[in-house]
């Protein structure tokens, strides 16, 4: 990116931004500059204010915990939108590119594009794998559109996939007016979304975990939102009915309780608890950036109460869940319905109310813990 490009996309962001003063320049391998500053160790992207995740090497990791953690606890499905053979799959906010790469593989005849407005230095790319370096919310000089969505590459798609990202968005209907522009009739567009709130040992009214979680998460989305006023971290319950709102059809719903931590007996929760607590983890830096900008609460009542969180995270008596919402609607085509491959709702670990991780019996050979990966970066 340029710097005037860099420029105008910085004229937009909030006045009260993380990202204040000069920032140096990443080099990408491709050879561009792009405006990062570096905080406490970690390195930011310095042009969005919504986005304030780090993107380094740490962040990778933290990624790659959480698309591990999906593999697990959705049975190895990438994706639940019975979509069928795609000739063209998007990924919205693709990150790292784990998920890019890894549908890419296994649909060798589809073609996968990845958008970020981040650029990344991405070791391994499939054949037909490309990447879209965009901010599929910039509008253009007189606000009427969008630019992003209307790149040749992503027109007539498939599926149009988002996973984790809904909290960043600042107008998240009309980001899901424009995929469905995107989208070719019969397409789908599936969101997968924690829903931010914790609960312990879950019973039929899965009531939340008021203490040391609920705390945590409480002066996370205090500090979100100094930053972020127009962030919605409950977005997640409130899928369904935008896309129904917005004329999709077959809108499908599902929230899967996923156990966070290693108590689990059942490899495949145990595993999924493990990544999933490591991507909880991986956010503190973060937000004591966030915190440090805001004083929304001090530095010490922030490293204590993410101490006794932590603890909690790795205490065995504590079963401890996080929901994860998998929303998916297709759009419709004319005088007629496509209607896809029925979901396979067997291959997805769930309960009678709600979508809930069951300790069933599983069939095949052990393969790597979570805890055994770690560090390996793409595994």
């Amino acid at each position: 990116m340029d710097n005037s490009s860099a420029e105008a996309v910085n004229s937009n962001a909030s006045s009260a931004s993380l990202f204040d003063g000069g920032a140096p320049s990443y080099i990408t391998a491709d050879g561009e500059e792009f405006p990062v500053k570096y905080m406490i160790g970690r390195r930011f992207q310095t042009f969005k204010n919504s986005y304030a995740m780090p993107i380094d090497d740490k962040e990778a990791q933290r990624e790659y915990f959480l698309h591990l953690a999906f593999k697990e606890f959705l049975n190895e499905q990438l994706y639940l939108a019975p979509v069928g053979d795609s000739k063209r799959i998007v990924d919205v906010g693709c990150g790292f590119g784990y998920f890019a790469e890894e549908i890419a593989q296994r649909q060798p005849d589809a073609e996968v594009i990845g958008i970020d407005m981040t650029p990344r230095d991405h070791q391994f790319v499939p054949d037909n794998l490309s990447y879209l370096q965009a901010d599929i919310e910039a509008s253009s000089s007189d606000g009427s559109m969008q630019p992003a969505w209307n790149h040749a590459s992503i027109q007539q798609a498939d599926l149009i996939f988002v996973r984790e990202m809904t909290w960043a968005m600042v107008d998240p209907v009309r980001v899901i007016e424009n995929a469905k522009r995107t989208l070719k009739p019969g397409g789908w567009i599936e969101f997968q979304q924690g829903t931010g709130t914790k609960y312990v040992d879950p019973g039929p009214d899965y009531p939340p975990y008021t203490d040391v979680a609920l705390r945590w998460e409480s002066l996370l989305e205090k500090t979100m939102a100094a930053i972020c006023p127009h962030s919605d971290p409950r977005l997640a319950s409130k899928l369904k009915s935008m896309l129904q709102q917005a004329g999709f059809a077959n809108v499908t719903e599902q929230v899967i309780m996923v156990p966070i931590g290693d108590w689990p007996k059942k490899r495949r929760l145990r595993n999924a608890g493990v990544c999933i607590r490591e991507t909880f983890l991986g956010i503190r830096d973060a937000f004591e950036v966030m915190v440090q900008h805001t004083g929304a609460v001090s530095i010490q009542d922030f490293t204590t109460l993410h101490e006794q969180f932590r603890a909690q995270l790795f205490d065995r008596e504590v079963h401890m869940y996080a929901p994860y919402s998998i929303v998916f609607g297709q759009k419709p085509v004319e005088e007629e319905e496509i209607v896809g491959e029925e979901v396979n709702e067997d291959a997805v670990l769930k309960s009678e109310e709600h979508v809930k991780c069951e300790e069933t019996a599983e069939n095949g050979e052990d393969r790597e813990t979570a805890a055994q990966v770690s560090g390996n970066g793409r595994g």
